[in-house]
């Protein structure tokens, strides 16, 4: 769930801060037993899980077991209600991202062929679909943050890879999506960087692999003066940076 833009949402179209806050905290605890919302609007708009959500007054007369597994408080029929109406308010707020071209073309058609892959499990299914999520927000973080690549400027955002600093197989999940262990680079710095070949001192400053000759980075266009964009390098980038660099300098780097 994107907590922030919808919170965003829901104060455009009117709502109280309490109501607000109660409408994230209802959608959170939906998540916890049946995935991200985000999935499910890319699944099926979050139908099933709405009807997963549906318990009426007969179901209650007659005493039916809910649908869902969602432990709650007090009346179930109620409570029901009031999960479903936030998980209905995601979904809304979802379509709205849709139609206004927040979500890219490219995005959605990397989720349907995950949705639509028979080899895969509906579980692997979400756990593909929330990375595949989770990587364009992150870039989108990124783009608006540092508004073009982090070293040498360039602005034509379709050709820029949001780049780890901290790699994503050892990142916790609260440092995947950081927006601080982030860099913006061309493919060119992308390259290297994931390779090794390059890494960026406190200071910003570029450390360069010595296989390479000062040809080699003509060529690449790369220059032994590059550094990342000093008034967008903070103190929360500089943790990331020290780590890379101690990680992989050795002595195959020189400035």
């Amino acid at each position: 769930m994107r907590d922030v833009e919808f919170e965003k949402w829901l104060d455009k179209i009117g709502l109280a801060k309490k109501a607000i806050q109660n409408r994230i905290s209802n959608c959170r605890n939906v998540e916890k037993k049946y995935f991200d919302l985000d999935e499910h609007f890319y699944k099926d708009k979050g139908l099933s899980l709405l009807a997963l959500l549906t318990y009426s007054t007969e179901d209650q007369r007659t005493k039916i077991a809910a649908k869902h597994t969602i432990q709650i408080d007090g009346d179930i029929r109620t409570g029901t209600a009031t999960l479903k109406q936030s998980v209905n308010l995601y979904m809304k707020f979802c379509e709205y991202e849709d139609e206004q071209g927040f979500i890219s073309t490219l995005l959605k058609s990397d989720i349907a062929e995950i949705t639509d892959n028979k080899d895969l499990s509906e579980e692997q299914k979400m756990v593909l679909v929330k990375y595949r999520i989770g990587q364009s927000e992150y870039r989108k973080k990124l783009i608006e943050y540092w508004g073009g690549c982090s070293v040498c400027g360039c602005n034509q955002t379709d050709i820029l890879i949001a780049s780890h600093i901290k790699p994503w197989s050892e990142c916790n999940e609260e440092e995947k999506y950081d927006l601080y262990n982030g860099l913006l680079l061309t493919p060119n710095y992308d390259k290297l960087f994931n390779e090794y070949l390059i890494s960026f001192d406190e200071f910003g400053h570029i450390l360069i692999s010595d296989i390479f000759s000062d040809e080699d980075l003509k060529k690449l266009g790369i220059s032994r003066d590059d550094k990342i964009a000093s008034n967008k390098l903070t103190m929360s980038h500089v943790g990331y940076l020290i780590e890379h660099m101690h990680i992989f300098l050795g002595d195959k780097f020189i400035y």
